[in-house]
């Protein structure tokens, strides 16, 4: 028997149903799959793909990572911006209100635009997306079978 904290890599556990809420509480992240599923899964697993796709599931891993880098870049360039105007107050005779109003103001659209270009992303291509599909359409019920390790 197989416990999944004896294991040193993260495990995602993929289920739809009350026999799946046990492993999906169990792994590091868990994905519902489909409305259809059951609610004791939906509740119990950290994402919930609302279609019975499992090539959904890269495009999700996919938008996690870019959103991630997306956050990192914002409250890194927020910062050095805060410490850049505060640099340029010490050397004012006079610090001037209306220059950190508007050094504010600007800093939160220049994040709010670098944010935004996460949602004009084209499609990316999976190299093994083809494999995983043709897996899939031919019903395999081992999991040995479809190996789908290289999505996450």
């Amino acid at each position: 028997r197989l416990h999944l904290a004896e294991l040193e890599r993260k495990v995602a556990m993929v289920g739809d149903g009350i026999n799946d809420a046990l492993s999906l509480a169990s792994a590091d992240v868990s994905v519902a799959m489909g409305c259809m599923g059951s609610a004791i899964a939906i509740e119990t697993a950290d994402v919930a793909l609302m279609e019975d796709n499992l090539l959904r599931l890269e495009k999700a891993v996919r938008l996690g990572r870019v959103c991630l880098r997306k956050i990192k870049q914002n409250v890194i360039f927020s910062i050095a911006f805060k410490v850049a105007i505060v640099a340029v107050t010490f050397g004012v005779p006079f610090p001037n209100l209306w220059l950190a109003i508007s050094a504010d103001v600007g800093a939160m659209l220049l994040v709010t635009l670098n944010s935004m270009s996460v949602l004009g992303r084209k499609k990316s291509s999976f190299r093994g997306k083809a494999k995983l599909k043709k897996c899939l359409e031919s019903k395999h019920i081992r999991a040995e079978e479809c190996h789908v390790e290289t999505i996450v």
